[in-house]
């Protein structure tokens, strides 16, 4: 079985279900919330062990809640959570998400400064066959990827705007979301911006578009 790295946010997500999002500073009464875990390289890690994979997940949380609830989740799916950075003086990440009936959503996020990293020994001591990262970390996202280019394995950025330059150089493999794409390039034609990205880099260059499905050149 292939073993995978995934390294990036995790947060809590407390969701809330209402007729309309909020729009006046007033109560609002919620009839259905969920308690859940969230941050793309969380989802990521959950979607590739439900398919099958070995996936062993690194993010930097909070010793509090939020963050044994994260642990107590990703390991019901089978994840390894062996090598997580548990600190007694962060909080751990978490959103606040309101949805409509139309299925519309409003955000609120908390993300602490400190859950960045530059280096790990855990990571720079094995050998995964691909690693994956979703950019919000900056700098573990260039740590990450610069080990899988040293290991000479797939290293590949989910890139959600703000997009670094630098982790699009280095990364084997980018996926972008259609904002961060046309962030990135300045420019709303998808077939020109991901000319512009396989010229700036020269690596596989892919966006999601919702409904619409994947593009990539070919």
């Amino acid at each position: 079985m292939n073993s995978i790295l995934v390294v990036g946010l995790t947060t809590v997500d407390l969701i809330y279900y209402l007729e309309k999002l909020p729009n006046k500073g007033i109560k609002y009464v919620s009839k259905k919330q969920i308690m859940s875990t969230g941050g793309n390289a969380s989802n990521a890690s959950i979607a590739i062990s439900r398919l099958g994979g070995s996936v062993t997940f690194v993010s930097k949380i909070g010793n509090d809640l939020f963050g044994n609830f994260i642990l107590t989740e990703l390991k019901s799916e089978n994840i390894n959570t062996n090598h997580m950075i548990l600190k007694n003086d962060i909080n751990t990440s978490n959103s606040c998400v309101t949805i409509d009936k139309e299925g519309e959503r409003q955000i609120v996020n908390f993300r602490s400064k400190e859950i960045d990293f530059k280096d790990n020994h855990y990571i720079k001591a094995n050998n995964f066959n691909a690693y994956l990262t979703d950019g919000r970390l900056e700098n573990a996202t260039i740590f990450v990827l610069k080990e899988a280019k040293r290991h000479n394995k797939p290293g590949i950025l989910d890139a959600e705007n703000p997009v670094s330059k630098k982790a699009v150089k280095i990364a084997s493999h980018v996926a972008f979301s259609l904002q961060g794409l046309e962030s990135f390039t300045n420019t709303s034609s998808i077939k020109k911006s991901l000319k512009i990205v396989k010229n700036f880099s020269n690596n596989f260059c892919c966006v999601t578009d919702g409904k619409n499905g994947v593009f990539f050149l070919d």
